[in-house]
């Protein structure tokens, strides 16, 4: 049954603006705002047609906007022009058997984005502002007339009629192809042959109001956001046809490009992504203990401490995005994944808008695919490492470490998957970043997102998109396991981590492996410029999977480090600390180490007590020949002390560490604005006249204790 009132809005949305095989890619194409007719015909002309068999039950819209992402009328008569038994069938009813079709290649079109309505504005101004075209005029009758397939057609050959259904069988109009010679109907009777892109305007209307939930476009409210179909750029994959060689294919399509206004930049050689594979043939070089990969015990006392100033009530839920080969167990297992860790997605618009009577769909589905854009996070059975995904979430919740508590404690930390591998053949998208961060603007759930991809080449906008969606989102990514220094060959998003300069304005935290011992595990990538700081990177405890049940499993590698850094980011970002905050707290409260000079920008391990002692000055220092842990909300800790010879205001720094004989010594960024932006001095030999001396009252206990250079080893300034 149709909601006749949302089809109503969709078509005073149009109204309302009118009254102003083998997928793997040779290059990439990004639209930016429609196409021109001369685009979409060289795409065709240059890519791989393919064929596909739509199963009964489908629709021929259907398919085109699942592959297209739009409805555009010189890419259906393409597809009428290679498939002559089209003519004559519906484009929107449900068929009634199966068919093979041929389909030319296309590009996607922009995805609805984010748009902030100004005072004022209507959804006709806003749409003109971005180039969206909604070219119908009139009320519903109007959709009785044939729509051209090809706006720079004379007459009209081939058109697409809307005809209306009775009442009660389903969608109101069926668009069917259509012999419109002369805009003569199939009865003999002249209609007229509408030059413009209608079918396109309908497609958007729908769009509009299945996003904004049957908003009346014509009553926009001033300061709301909504999601303007057609206003975010996308890549594209784009296998070449037979012949075709790269050259000639960018040469083609940045000469259509250049005919609608693109920039030339916007078609490129593509690069090759891939999945950082898992490390488990490598054994950890230290025995087992307790407390690897973290002490769980120092954690749950840190965050007993928390709440005696943060109370669970005033926790912000935080979505961490596994971005890696899916997940099968979507109704949860139990004690490895309760079903309160698990978080529903906003879907992909699949078939959106391809008929007016598709006024509904799922509001929420439980995860995506990124590389198929399908609303299931599952992997095919075919893929080698189908599970790797189900270690990675495991770990970024607490993995086995934590099992016990997430069934005993109020967590606000959940799980959205989203994979990244193809369902037929495993292959991985090398658009998955950009697909992914554009995805993260439309689901503002998610507030950290774990890569454990690569992709050897630079996509250009994929910063701009990183930036963003630095307000709410961080970014972690596993460095990679091939054991060299990023930079010397390309490694995004990794290469994107470590100094904030190199995220330009985003927030991107790249993660190293270490073993038992804190030193690199052999495997493991790095680099003093580009990878935050490293966490523990073998005999991590999480899952795996036979198919059908969760089992326990130990994982090594980069993939298996980066989610112990995405489990700590959360729980920060649960107690309100913002993104900027998030990267500086990382960096700063690591175990630092001498030896890590050359290989992480923060020169440390990961220190997941320290990291949530983030309302506290945390002093470590050794009393009695033990080490001693203080934590400090004493104000009054604004002394002058004197490091590597120079003078600083305790209350400027954001760490201070011992070396064997060198001090680590982190300033304070004076931009509160930026705390990530601190920055990171040379290692420093001590001089003889350092001091650090000062009394410290212990918020726990009451207890005065003394610090000095003589006995710290660790100081870490709160982060609030």
């Amino acid at each position: 049954m149709i909601d006749s009132k949302r089809y109503l809005y969709a078509l005073m949305a149009v109204s309302a603006v009118n009254a102003m095989g083998d997928a793997h890619a040779d290059v990439l194409v990004r639209r930016t705002k429609q196409a021109s007719p001369e685009l979409v015909r060289t795409i065709a002309e240059v890519g791989r047609e393919e064929q596909t068999l739509l199963p009964a039950g489908a629709s021929i819209l259907e398919a085109v906007r699942s592959r297209c992402n739009t409805i555009d009328t010189t890419y259906l008569g393409i597809l009428t022009q290679k498939n002559p038994t089209l003519i004559g069938k519906s484009l929107s009813k449900p068929m009634d058997g199966d068919l093979t079709l041929t389909f030319p290649a296309c590009a996607r079109a922009p995805e609805a984005g984010p748009q902030q309505v100004p005072e004022g504005a209507t959804l006709g101004k806003l749409a003109l502002d971005h180039g969206i075209s909604f070219p119908i005029s009139g009320r519903p009758v109007f959709l009785s007339n044939f729509i051209s397939l090809d706006p720079a057609a004379e007459g009209g050959a081939l058109a697409v009629e809307a005809k209306a259904r009775p009442a009660g069988e389903g969608p109101a109009f069926d668009f069917v192809l259509v012999q419109a010679a002369d805009g003569i109907g199939a009865n003999g009777e002249k209609r007229p042959v509408n030059k413009k892109d209608v079918l396109l305007g309908v497609d958007n209307a729908i769009s509009f109001v299945q996003l904004n939930d049957g908003a009346n476009p014509d009553r926009l409210k001033a300061g709301s956001v909504i999601q303007l179909p057609g206003t975010l750029p996308v890549w594209s994959e784009l296998p070449l046809a037979a012949g075709i060689s790269k050259e000639a294919a960018l040469s083609r399509i940045a000469m259509a490009l250049a005919s609608d206004g693109s920039p030339p930049n916007n078609v490129t050689v593509s690069p090759a992504a891939s999945l950082v594979t898992p490390n488990n043939d490598y054994t950890c070089a230290v025995e087992s203990s307790s407390q690897w990969p973290f002490d769980k015990e120092a954690v749950l006392n840190q965050l007993a401490v928390n709440k005696t100033r943060y109370p669970d009530g005033q926790f912000v839920s935080q979505t961490i995005l596994v971005a890696d080969t899916g997940f099968d167990f979507v109704d949860g297992t139990g004690i490895q994944f309760p079903k309160t860790a698990l978080r529903k997605l906003v879907p992909f618009p699949a078939a959106a808008g391809s008929d007016p009577g598709a006024m509904t769909g799922p509001l929420s589905v439980d995860g995506i695919n990124l590389t198929a854009r399908r609303n299931s996070p599952q992997t095919s059975t075919a893929d080698t490492y189908r599970f790797h995904g189900v270690g990675v979430a495991g770990v970024a919740i607490g993995g086995r470490t934590f099992e016990a508590e997430r069934q005993l404690m109020s967590s606000p930390i959940g799980l959205g998957f989203a994979s990244v591998t193809s369902p037929s053949d495993g292959h991985i998208s090398p658009t998955v970043l950009s697909d992914a961060l554009s995805y993260i603007i439309k689901d503002r759930q998610i507030s950290v997102m774990n890569a454990s991809f690569t992709i050897n080449g630079r996509i250009p906008g994929v910063e701009q998109l990183i930036k963003d969606v630095a307000s709410r989102v961080v970014l972690v990514v596993a460095a990679g396991n091939a054991n060299n220094e990023l930079g010397s060959t390309e490694s995004w998003p990794a290469m994107f981590g470590g100094d904030p300069g190199n995220a330009a304005g985003g927030i991107v935290i790249t993660v190293a492996a270490h073993d038992r011992d804190g030193t690199k595990s052999p495997f493991s990538s790095w680099s003093a410029d580009r990878v935050d700081l490293l966490a523990p990177g073998c005999g991590i405890p999480s899952y795996s999977s036979n198919g059908t049940a969760v089992m326990d499993s130990d994982w090594a590698g980069t993939s298996f480090s980066a989610p112990l850094v995405s489990f700590v980011a959360a729980w920060l970002g649960a107690y309100n600390l913002n993104t900027r905050e998030i990267k500086a707290r990382m960096i700063s409260s690591v175990d630092a180490s001498d030896a890590l000079d050359d290989v992480s920008y923060s020169r440390g391990t990961l220190n997941i007590p320290r990291a949530l002692a983030f309302g506290f000055n945390r002093y470590d220092v050794i009393v009695g020949g033990k080490k001693k842990t203080i934590l400090s909300k004493d104000n009054k800790e604004n002394g002058i002390v004197k490091l590597c010879g120079k003078e600083f205001y305790l209350s400027s720094l954001s760490k201070v560490a011992k070396g064997t004989a060198t001090l680590h010594v982190w300033p304070k960024n004076p931009d509160k604005e930026h705390p990530e932006m601190m920055k990171r001095l040379p290692l420093c030999n001590r001089k003889t006249d350092d001091a650090f001396s000062l009394n410290v009252t212990d918020f726990r206990t009451g207890e005065i204790a003394e610090v000095s250079l003589d006995n710290l080893i660790d100081f870490t300034s709160a982060s609030r």
